[in-house]
């Protein structure tokens, strides 16, 4: 299993965490979350650059210094910024593959484990096949060349320890790129390269505008991927998708369509319509997560996904359903992989079903079926492939595991920890209000 390994990394003071399939990250606001999540797509994303850089420079000479090493230092100075005290971050591929990030003596340090190095110094050349194909408007042939991946992609999966194909950082704030329309798109686009350019020139930290604007290109490919003209993409027969886009109209409140202009719509009626830009905060953060698992699901995509929190705006029940919606998406591959953070103690919960179902039916196969008629079986989350992590800086322990060992489930007690308080002030006052009840009689 993948682990990360992060000492004295901004708020960061000491953290452990391994990366199932399934990773939840909770704490309060400013506890790190957010670091911790973006530093493993960090480590994990390096694979798809190197991939990028070999197919675009396949006939020059291959040097894992200058096509791996000073990418990644840059990489990191353009994401995190030029650090200004000691850290020291290593990332577990595999057990023996590891690659660590440091800053010491004002030096950025790239280091690889040997078995690492020598894998990537083996890296054959990408080679390619010439395809060519004669159009309709012209006889002269249209020439295209395609990856012939086998040997290439085989090495780049053992060194990096997965096959994923796509990665992508799905954004706080999501609401916010479709509230304002096409041109707001636009406009925000082209101020986030202008202050990108900015960024590099000083070299502060810019992963925000890097990330919002890798999401804004996603945005632009899912909005044309559910536009009307393409609808034949959802007639599959396969149930997992049919049961998906049944879960994202429940949670959508209606159905989405895109027909020129984005809206949802729950009745038969013109009038029973809202356009997107005007729905509820709710309908606006989810829309893009649903799209892009159905995108995942439908195009058989090898995906991994961090999801910063997924429950934004959405009432308890929605959560729920978007938690079991997710996890069908990550169930559909062995390659698919989903680090969520949240603030919701609704999601672990959701979370702690979908663990337990899985649980009682292995350990009691007839119990399955009667199981699954309560939850979908595609939906439940396999002991083995979840962990959850409780991030807070003002505990002894910053981050602490919070699976029962024993189970494979979310604690108890940790469960419980989250409503104590309130419970606490409760009885409190109660106490207070039965004592003046009875000093009246």
């Amino acid at each position: 299993m993948q682990r990360i390994v992060i000492q004295n990394f901004g708020p960061i003071k000491d953290a452990t965490i391994e990366i199932p399939k399934f990773l939840l990250l909770i704490g309060e606001q400013a506890s790190g979350k957010s670091t911790v999540a973006k530093l493993i797509y960090f480590f994990r994303s390096l694979k798809e650059d190197f991939t990028k850089r070999m197919y675009k420079q396949p006939t020059r000479g291959y040097s894992w210094k200058n096509d791996f090493e000073v990418p990644t230092r840059q990489k990191f100075i353009q994401f995190f910024g030029r650090p200004n005290q000691q850290f020291e971050i290593t990332f577990y591929y595999t057990h023996s593959n590891t690659v660590s990030i440091k800053w010491d003596n004002k030096t950025l340090c790239i280091e690889m484990s040997d078995i690492f190095k020598k894998i990537l110094r083996g890296v054959p050349k990408p080679q390619y096949i010439v395809l060519v194909s004669n159009t309709n408007s012209s006889d002269i042939p249209r020439i295209e060349r395609t990856f012939n991946d086998s040997e290439f992609v085989e090495t780049m999966n053992k060194c990096f320890g997965t096959m994923t194909q796509d990665s992508l950082y799905l954004v706080a704030e999501r609401s916010s790129m479709v509230r304002f329309g096409n041109l707001f798109e636009r406009l925000f686009s082209r101020e986030l390269e202008s202050n990108l350019r900015k960024i590099a020139i000083t070299q502060n930290q810019a992963i925000e505008e890097i990330l919002l604007m890798q999401f804004l290109d996603r945005v632009a490919l899912l909005k044309d991927y559910f536009s009307t003209s393409n609808r034949q993409h959802f007639t599959s027969n396969d149930a997992r998708l049919k049961w998906m886009l049944s879960c994202m109209s429940s949670i959508l409140k209606g159905e989405y369509s895109n027909q020129s202009i984005e809206r949802i719509s729950w009745g038969k009626d013109s009038k029973d319509s809202v356009f997107l830009q005007n729905a509820s905060s709710g309908q606006q953060e989810v829309i893009r997560i649903l799209q892009d698992s159905i995108w995942v699901i439908e195009q058989n995509i090898k995906a991994f996904r961090v999801l910063e929190e997924p429950e934004s705006h959405l009432f308890p029940l929605a959560q729920k359903r978007l938690l079991e919606f997710l996890s069908s998406m990550v169930n559909a591959s062995e390659d698919n992989t989903l680090v969520i953070t949240t603030h919701s103690p609704y999601i672990l919960s959701s979370a702690n079903n979908l663990l337990f179902a899985s649980y009682v039916a292995s350990t009691f196969p007839e119990l399955k079926d009667i199981i699954q008629s309560k939850i979908k079986n595609i939906s439940w989350i396999n002991p083995s492939e979840f962990k959850a992590y409780a991030l807070d800086k003002n505990q002894k322990i910053y981050c602490k595991s919070i699976v029962d060992t024993k189970t494979g489930m979310i604690s108890q007690n940790y469960l419980d920890s989250v409503s104590d308080e309130l419970s606490s002030e409760f009885n409190q006052i109660y106490k207070l209000y039965i004592s003046k009840l009875k000093g009246t009689k």
